[in-house]
């Protein structure tokens, strides 16, 4: 028998149960060895002429594509890189013509291998029913040697597989060079097993393909009452970080079965990554020639990070950086006319100055009368200088600032989800331009209700770093329900877990507080021995002062004078102790983070009262508790130099008011290193009523509510008046303006 015989006899479809068989494999190991001879370099180029021979009268598919990994070894001669060459010209029935993004489909050959420097050996091409191409090579130190096993992880943790794993993982399906087979036209270098889905999928090295399955059969979500074989694989793409698309779920009237799993019956699905999004003017340095090797490694996102965070530091601070922002996106946007392609300008207001006191707006040059709401039309917002936005509208050279320090690298990159995003906010306004990423997701479902498993294969690495954790896992999930159980809605410790890590900490998807809410909200009616109310908050004061350390503690202040009760929290880390649905009246004290962009709050207050003596009470609770947690007095800079807070922003409640002035009283006649009794306390006297004007503003969403109510009974044309008592300039409008208000006959607007 002669060696194209020999091949096609052994490796045809009918005997394929012995092509993995040592005994059997061995027997035509050593039948082509007897017809290659040992030693014979001219019987092994005629042996490589008759497989080739061989090759070309099999081979009949249409353009059938090879997608090699190789290892690209900087230490390659030219010697191997002939040999490269003359190895895929043993080959001419595999066509390998160029595939700009390769779709991955049953049909084609995947064919990953840890080298292209593997030594020559006769290379069999074999055609099966569907008319695929399989492409074997004999090497006999590769046989699958017995005993070997498939590494297992849970959780993360990598241990040995398990026997009830191991009885259903077939480890000795493998071809002749040690791969293992999971399908007729997949192989891998490893597999590895989950009892879990990993945060984030480990990632191989260049050189080796691998396998993970993912066991469900402990997970109640996939099994008995609750089993949906069908969307199985939606577990994967709840827990993925990543971001998929541009691919296919699959059917399942073709299904796949996997040698590995004992050929189970799998529904074929691929995607391509997503990649990421960043502003066209992007430091690129940070991901030039990233390719992600470690899952785990946040390096280059910290980096990424810290840059936005200078930017926000410098761009936030400063009145040129906004209205530089502001002058690109007006500039850059387009008429909403259509067929009109008029250039951006300033126009002035026709009614004076809008409710931001703002006197022009952008308009379109051309605009013609007869054509209002037709052009463009942005109104100024309030952190814009108009002066600047005009000297920027008309290419006039600022005497002011300099827009050189905002002309360094942007930092903004975002995960795929920001697909809207169009402009980037950074002041050069730059264009929101794709990350492209090129790696493969492979998933085989399996369609059996009692086998649940999922094989995912990647193909190729990530040219973007790892996203933050946003999607809570089942751990994370788990973990959230233990805290409710143990805790309910206490939130001074309720997210506290593990000698005292939170869950924030532990889960980053739980960074984002909204996500905990509805969880949150369910445990509420769990309430405590002491109930939810004011004798809950005594008795875990009393606790706190027992068992924690002053830092540890959230509760600071309590006070309960007649019928009035008031609670002080100071930790920022911690959720709502109580809320709005009970007795007391929650307020938050929240400052502006400019290197992060997010309001933050630092302290908490709750009250049943909401007269003028209460809110006193308030204030002066907030300011001891700061300086017991901070070491440091509250100093407002107009009261003294050395200070920095500039103001209050309050409701519309004038009981708020009169308190605050009381406790600014106290505050300022208590602290000897104010500039309060040299300089206001002689010229204004000792009057809080007078001295709060300094330090406070009036929050402008509820003053514009407070209005709105009053348009059925004043009429539009007034309250727009009162509205536009922040544009107001002179000391003679704002008296015309009080003097309306005062005098007016409607009670409801004096």
């Amino acid at each position: 028998m002669d060696l194209e015989t020999a091949s096609l006899a052994f490796f045809s479809a009918s005997n394929v149960k012995n092509w993995v068989v040592p005994e059997k494999y061995d027997e035509y190991l050593s039948d082509i060895r007897r017809q290659l001879g040992s030693s014979s370099g001219h019987n092994k180029r005629n042996a490589r002429n008759s497989t080739e021979t061989s090759q070309r009268r099999l081979a009949q598919p249409p353009a059938t594509a090879v997608i090699e990994i190789s290892d690209n070894s900087s230490s390659e001669n030219e010697q191997t890189k002939g040999n490269k060459k003359r190895n895929k010209k043993r080959i001419p029935a595999v066509v390998t013509t160029p595939v700009k993004r390769p779709r991955l489909t049953d049909s084609e050959v995947i064919e990953i291998r840890d080298s292209d420097d593997e030594p020559a050996a006769p290379t069999m091409m074999l055609k099966t029913e569907n008319e695929s191409i399989i492409e074997l090579k004999v090497e006999e130190d590769l046989i699958h040697k017995p005993g070997q096993h498939v590494a297992v992880k849970d959780k993360m943790d990598k241990t040995d597989i398990s026997l009830s794993i191991q009885s259903l993982v077939d480890t000795a399906k493998k071809d002749g060079r040690g791969k293992y087979i999971l399908t007729k036209k997949m192989r891998v270098d490893d597999v590895e097993v989950f009892s879990g889905i990993p945060k984030r999928w480990p990632v191989s090295s260049p050189n080796t393909s691998k396998a993970f399955i993912i066991d469900f059969s402990k997970d109640p979500r996939a099994t008995g009452q609750n089993q949906k074989q069908k969307g199985l694989d939606k577990f994967l793409k709840e827990a993925d970080q990543d971001s998929w698309g541009q691919g296919t779920n699959g059917t399942t009237t073709r299904s796949v079965p996997i040698a590995l799993l004992d050929n189970l019956l799998t529904r074929r699905s691929s995607h391509r990554c997503n990649g990421g999004l960043r502003c066209e003017f992007f430091d690129t340095e940070i991901l030039n020639g990233y390719l992600r090797d470690d899952a785990e490694d946040i390096s280059v996102m910290q980096a990424i990070f810290a840059g936005e965070q200078r930017q926000n530091e410098m761009d936030g601070g400063s009145v040129v950086a906004m209205t530089e922002i502001f002058y690109r996106l007006a500039k850059g946007m387009r008429c909403k006319k259509s067929g009109c392609d008029g250039a951006a300008v300033i126009k002035p207001l026709k009614k004076g100055p809008s409710n931001e006191g703002k006197n022009n707006f952008i308009g379109c040059e051309r605009y013609r009368k007869g054509e209002e709401f037709q052009h463009r039309y942005m109104p100024i917002p309030a952190r814009v200088d108009e002066t600047i936005l005009f000297q920027l509208m008309n290419n006039v050279s600022l005497n002011f600032g300099s827009t050189e320090e905002f002309d360094g690298p942007c930092y903004t990159f975002r995960h795929p989800r920001h697909g809207k995003l169009k402009y980037c906010s950074c002041p050069t306004q730059g264009k929101i331009v794709p990350v492209r990423c090129d790696v493969d997701k492979i998933t085989y479902t399996s369609t059996d209700p009692g086998r649940p498993f999922i094989v995912v294969i990647f193909v190729g690495q990530h040219s973007h770093p790892p996203w933050a954790e946003e999607k809570p896992d089942q751990e994370a999930k788990k973990d959230l329900e233990k805290v409710l159980e143990a805790f309910g809605v206490l939130g001074a410790t309720a997210e506290q877990l593990d000698n005292g890590s939170m869950l924030s900490e532990k889960h980053d998807a739980f960074r984002n507080k909204r996500k905990l809410q509805d969880s949150i909200r369910a445990g509420k009616e769990k309430a405590l021995p002491a109930g939810l109310d004011w004798g809950g908050v005594v008795e875990r004061y009393e606790q706190d002062l027992k068992n924690l350390k002053p830092a540890d503690q959230y509760i600071w202040h309590l006070r309960m004078e007649g019928d009035t009760k008031l609670v002080v929290t100071m930790n920022p880390k911690l959720a709502a102790l109580i809320h709005l649905h009970g007795q007391l009246n929650e307020w938050e004290v929240v400052i502006w983070h400019r290197a992060t962009e997010q309001r933050v709050t630092v302290a908490r207050a709750y009250c049943n009262s909401m007269e003028g003596k209460a809110f006193n009470h308030v204030f002066e609770g907030f300011f001891n508790a700061v300086e017991k947690a901070t070491g440091h007095k509250i100093k407002f800079k107009v009261f003294n130099k050395s200070g920095n807070i500039l103001a209050i922003i309050l409701d519309m409640e004038a009981a708020q008011v009169q308190g605050l002035g009381h406790a600014l009283l106290r505050m300022l006649l208590s602290d000897p290193s104010s500039d309060f009794s040299t300089t206001f306390l002689a010229k204004f006297g000792s009057n809080p009523d007078i001295l709060v004007q300094f330090i406070i503003k009036l929050c402008a969403v509820h003053f514009d509510r407070s209005t709105d109510k009053l348009v059925p009974v004043l009429g539009r044309d007034v309250v727009e008046y009162l509205n536009k008592f922040r544009a107001l300039q002179t000391p003679e409008d704002m008296e015309a303006w009080n003097k309306f208000c005062k005098t007016h006959p409607s009670q409801e607007l004096r």
